[in-house]
């Protein structure tokens, strides 16, 4: 099991980072004895992720996520829009140090709001040095050629600059980021990596990343409920690794998931089409040390294409994949002996108990392995009866780990075919975690939690001078409130929520992502599996609901929106679109409507000053077609865009009580002759007629002629409505009526009530956000199956993601936001 213990170190210091063009240049400034570099596209988004990683936040008091915070502490006075390296090198004995390298920028350290600062300048080999003292936390800094270095030792800043002087640049780090991809990276140099970390993990011999590989090169993606590792690992062909002895050797398909039992702790399997080729990469890897017998049973592992260890309880069982079992069966006859049976399985006494580690030393070094038997295409080699007994009865109850669902969710992030492939329960990691720390650390160690984090993978596929890595730890199965509806994720923001979560189409994958405001003005987008992809700050809070729009008619959608003085438009990665923001003199006091009038998506947005309505097109051109000017009062609702037939109609309605009923060009189409006395709801379309309630709670319905009917609905004077052409829906109290049906709910505070229409099917939700919980009815006013649930807003409901399931979004506490499938 060691061989793989390092994944979790990598996985709790993890962020996000981008390779840029920018970042090789940063690499030349980045000391050259790094154990690991970061290169991190956006330092913000980098600890938001950090922060809503659930592994990460549940092991925050773990010791070595405590000393990442304190670097993050260091940095969180640094803003910058610029790309940048984060390395950790030993600087003394068991002490690490951290090196942050950006290009220079205007405002970079942000230390206005700091009451206790202190900063001084010193001298070092014509350059300055800068020692910054922040809130009882003490940082270095100097300036070269544009290129800002920080870190919390004095004498990395003082190693850079001699580099610096004396053009000595780390051209090693170069080349791995020329490696790596487009998403996030780490580097790690493994020469350094035992020595740099050596307080953490003083028990060396039990962490064997040194041995696999010289160098990692890693794009790291981190999401609430995954960390996950792809890239590629490097070996220097002067000092043989691991990984050199599967040079020249195709990976093949892995299979010992199928007959590893539930009960096991993990498991390491290898595979190859050529023996011939890895018993010569064998005899290379021992050269130095000594001379290899030749294999007394050739024609067995010929026979095989994979070998590995299940390590199930305390037990080591060595399990081979034969590509011919009749051939596997007769290079063994010669040394088997029938001990007993098991369950109509005939267990083996082997006479060469030592020959896998004779001949596939390091790979395999278990010895004393006695007896061993076959089932199907796989045969089982341990010490004793047990160990082989254990997994015929798994196998045979199918407890089987390869057809566990998470398991299979694991393996889509991994390649079919591997080198090498170790997979382990969390339980097994969390138990050999305080044997490799160092004393101290142990306490802390033993109090991991994994919690629903059921396994961890690494993969390694060789290819040429290079393999292929794969790793990820991630969340097995969502967290279940009841039956049917399952907690995706839940995201936490920097500041209380300003709005409800609305989702947004992603083009890009055909699925959903999530914008919402805080309070702080700060706008997000959220991917579908809880991870922030940007924050904006608008600096004003939006008013109403964001629109979704496809201005360039491509696919492509926009966020549409005003704040009190702006009317935005951005694209999916928050940048303006051309012609947009809008800015006004004059508050804007209403929403802001879009009207697509023939889905043809040339749209007209509305924008509401007091009793002014300003149309704009798509290029955010006035529309000097919009006749319309001014009501007579003030404008009391969002300007409502109603199609009956093949006739539009734009509805405005002033505190005066009059109901201004348009056409497209702004001129009256339908006259009302009485001033209304409306309650707090906006016009709907229903039953082909223009809707809505007066203060006495009773239907109001207008006709394409003007014509006005009254029907009484009994309704209080506060209430709520919501509306289709079919489906009329009200609020009152604690009364939800659905088509005439009405339901009676606990007493509580409601939201208004809002109708879904998806794969023609309604749904009606509405939310009690005293007792904290979202309802869900079906058109017939029957409450889906396993609601309610918990949430404190209305939601978005729709399919985010690509299977058949429905999501839906909903503030959960303040300054979080939930996602949730309907299954």
């Amino acid at each position: 099991m060691k061989k793989y213990l390092f994944l979790l170190i990598g996985i709790t210091i993890l962020g996000c980072t981008k390779k840029t063009s920018q970042s090789e240049t940063l690499a030349h400034y980045a000391p050259k004895d790094a154990a690991i570099v970061f290169s991190i596209k956006s330092l913000d988004i980098f600890t938001s992720n950090l922060q809503n990683n659930e592994f990460i936040y549940d092991n925050s008091e773990f010791h070595l996520n405590q000393d990442t915070k304190e670097v993050l502490k260091n940095l969180k006075y640094i803003k910058t829009p610029n790309s940048a390296l984060l390395s950790f090198s030993k600087i003394g004995q068991n002490e690490f140090g951290f090196t942050f390298i950006t290009k220079d920028s205007p405002n970079l350290i942000q230390t206005d709001s700091i009451a206790n600062k202190t900063i001084e300048s010193q001298d070092y080999s014509n350059k300055t040095i800068k020692k910054l003292t922040l809130e009882n936390s003490v940082s270095y800094a100097t300036t070269l050629d544009s290129i800002f270095i920080a870190s919390n030792s004095k004498l990395l800043i003082e190693n850079a600059i001699r580099n610096y002087s004396n053009n000595i640049k780390n051209q090693n780090l170069k080349e791995l980021i020329d490696t790596s991809g487009d998403g996030t990276s780490v580097f790690i140099n493994t020469t350094y990596f035992n020595t740099a970390f050596n307080d953490y993990f003083s028990n060396t011999k039990n962490l064997p990343i040194e041995k696999f590989t010289t160098n990692l090169s890693l794009d790291l993606e981190i999401s609430q409920k995954t960390l996950q590792l792809n890239g590629v690992a490097i070996t220097n062909d002067s000092i043989p690794k691991i990984l050199d002895i599967f040079k020249g050797v195709e990976p093949q398909e892995t299979h010992i998931a199928k007959i590893t039992p539930l009960s096991a702790t993990g498991f390491y399997s290898f595979t190859y089409n050529s023996f011939e080729i890895l018993r010569e990469n064998l005899k290379t890897y021992h050269a130095k040390d000594r001379a290899l017998n030749p294999v007394s049973n050739e024609a067995f592992f010929n026979s095989l294409n994979e070998v590995g260890v299940i390590y199930n309880n305390d037990q080591s069982i060595v399990t081979v994949h034969s590509l011919d079992p009749d051939v596997t069966e007769q290079a063994l006859i010669s040394q088997q002996d029938e001990e007993k049976s098991y369950r109509d399985v005939t267990i083996f006494k082997l006479s060469s108990s030592n020959m896998f580690t004779e001949a596939l030393n390091p790979l395999i070094t278990i010895e004393g392995l006695n007896y061993y038997t076959r089932i199907k295409d796989y045969y089982l080699f341990a010490k004793d009866t047990e160990a082989i007994e254990n997994i015929i009865a798994n196998y045979q109850n199918k407890s089987i780990l390869g057809e566990q669902d998470y398991y299979i969710d694991v393996s889509k992030s991994l390649s079919d075919e591997s080198s090498i492939l170790m997979v382990t329960n969390t339980d097994e990691l969390k138990s050999k975690l305080p044997n490799i720390v160092d004393s101290k650390f142990k306490s802390s160690a033993e109090k991991i939690k994994f919690k629903d984090h059921k396994l961890a993978a690494l993969q390694f596929i060789y290819e040429r001078n290079f393999a292929h890595v794969h790793a990820i730890i991630e969340k097995a199965g969502a967290k279940s409130s009841s039956n049917g509806i399952s907690q995706v994720a839940t995201v936490k923001l920097d500041a209380s929520l300003q709005n409800t979560p609305r989702l947004f189409k992603n083009h890009t994958n055909k699925t959903r992502d999530i914008v919402v405001q805080d309070v702080s003005n700060t706008l997000y987008l959220i991917s579908n599996k809880g991870k922030i992809k940007w924050k904006k700050n608008l600096g004003a809070a939006i008013l109403g609901d964001i629109t979704e729009v496809d201005l360039y008619r491509n696919g492509k959608y926009q966020l549409a929106f005003t704040t009190q003085d702006k009317l935005y438009v951005l694209d999916r990665n928050g940048k303006e679109v051309e012609n947009f923001p809008i800015e006004f003199k004059d508050p804007i006091t209403q929403p802001l409507a879009v009207f697509d009038y023939d889905r043809n998506r040339k749209y007209r947005f509305l924008v509401t000053q007091g009793n002014s309505v300003l149309m704009y097109n798509k290029d955010g051109k006035r529309v000097s077609g919009f006749k319309f000017d001014k009501a007579d009062k003030t404008i009391v609702t969002q300007p409502k865009h109603i199609r009956i037939g093949s006739r539009d109609y734009i509805l405005v309605m002033s505190n005066s009580g009059k109901l201004n009923i348009l056409s497209r060009t702004g001129t009256e189409r339908v006259s009302i002759k009485t001033n209304l006395d409306i309650s707090d709801n906006n016009w709907y379309k229903y039953e082909n007629t223009f809707a809505n309630t007066n203060e006495n709670g009773e239907l109001m319905q207008i006709s394409e002629k003007g014509k006005l009917n009254i029907t009484k609905l009994g309704l209080p004077q506060d209430h709520y409505i919501e509306s289709t052409n079919k489906t009329f829906v009200s609020l009152a109290e604690n009364k939800l009526t659905i088509k005439g049906k009405t339901i009676e709910l606990d007493f509580g505070l409601y939201t208004r009530p809002q109708i879904f229409y998806i794969n023609n099917k309604i749904y009606v939700s509405v939310t009690d956000t005293q007792s904290h919980k979202v309802y869900l009815f079906d058109s017939n006013g029957i409450l889906r199956p396993n609601f309610p649930v918990y949430g404190n807003s209305q939601i978005d409901f729709e399919n985010m993601d690509s299977d058949n399931n429905l999501e839906f979004v909903v503030k959960g506490e303040e300054d979080s936001v939930l996602i949730y499938k309907v299954n």
